[in-house]
């Protein structure tokens, strides 16, 4: 049961994308773009929340930080072109906002803006197993006060969060290998 919130979350930025692409292609008609839109938004805020409370009951259960910091690796790994998509669009998105057409810069820029929330909200909802790996590393005495106070500054800031998840992962898989070895 502990798999299946973070495969979800592997997902869930590809499923928003289609949904959106369905969104556009029917934007004539009216009630399209509130039905396409409006259901997978509060799916994939029902497993955001599963995800929150799956990090935090991993915590809490004694679950190896290693496991939580390869499940905050997949999940970054796997969002990576997700982001370079939104990237690119953003880009022709700014790029169309410098045509001299009105209102085409309120359009281009509009779409960059919602672009860059929902980057940051996928951003955010993987962010929540960097957390509870870090809190792990630190319960267990593998991350010190520092280290953990960086890695989850570098969690909040794009590309950083991919560096610090590679990080955790890295120096979780040497703590558990060391301990292994004492025993």
């Amino acid at each position: 049961m502990k798999k299946i919130p973070p495969i979800l979350l592997c997902f869930c930025p590809y499923i928003l994308l289609v949904t959106l692409l369905v969104a556009i292609s029917r934007i004539d008609e009216e009630t399209a773009v509130d039905s396409v839109i409006g259901i997978p938004v509060i799916i994939l805020g029902i497993i955001f929340l599963l995800n929150v409370i799956n990090a935090i009951v991993m915590c809490r259960q004694q679950e190896s930080p290693r496991t939580v910091a390869f499940w905050n690796l997949i999940i970054k790994l796997v969002h990576i072109p997700f982001y370079g998509i939104i990237f690119t669009v953003g880009i022709i998105s700014g790029l169309l906002g410098l045509i001299p057409v009105p209102f085409m810069i309120f359009i281009g820029m509009g779409i960059v803006i919602c672009l860059v929330i929902m980057d940051y909200m996928v951003l955010l909802s993987s962010t929540v197993y960097g957390i509870a790996a870090v809190w792990g590393g630190r319960k267990h005495d593998i991350l010190s006060k520092k280290e953990a106070i960086g890695y989850i500054v570098m969690h909040f800031i794009f590309c950083l969060d991919v560096v610090a998840a590679v990080l955790i992962y890295v120096k979780m898989r040497r703590a558990t290998a060391v301990s292994w070895d004492n025993v």
